[in-house]
């Protein structure tokens, strides 16, 4: 497995995107400077932050990550929720149904996901690895 450690966005950088992100051509450095703080310069934080603050609900940002993404969900219609919970459930029935074929097929490796993001290992007759990935 290859492991790539990211550095966080810098200041500058951070505000950067926050400007390309939110609707308010000239956000107020208050408005900067929250979103940088509650984000520590990670750039999916900051994108769920904006998209946030964006639909309403950013009169006091979330602190974590699983926070603001609960508070996102809240967000979903009914109709939407539902739909979120039958790709996570069809997803498993993916990942469960390829897990069992690799069990008869010897090219089929390792299978990992999550909702309808499946990557799997497949083995090609050199023995080299090759991944496919299904969405």
């Amino acid at each position: 497995m290859l492991s790539v450690n990211l550095q966080p966005l810098t200041r500058d950088e951070t505000d950067a995107l926050a400007r390309e992100l939110l609707s308010d051509a000239d956000p107020a450095e208050a408005t900067l400077l929250e979103l940088y703080d509650r984000s520590g310069g990670n750039p999916l934080f900051l994108i769920e932050l904006v998209a946030l603050t964006e639909a309403g609900g950013g009169a006091d940002l979330p602190d974590t990550l699983r926070t603001l993404i609960a508070a996102r969900l809240d967000q979903l219609t009914l109709a939407q929720r539902q739909l979120l919970e039958n790709a996570a459930a069809r997803g498993r029935q993916l990942a469960d149904g390829l897990r069992r074929m690799s069990n008869k097929h010897p090219l089929i490796g390792d299978v990992r996901g999550r909702g309808l993001v499946i990557g799997v290992a497949i083995l090609g007759l050199d023995g080299l690895k090759r991944y496919g990935f299904k969405t």
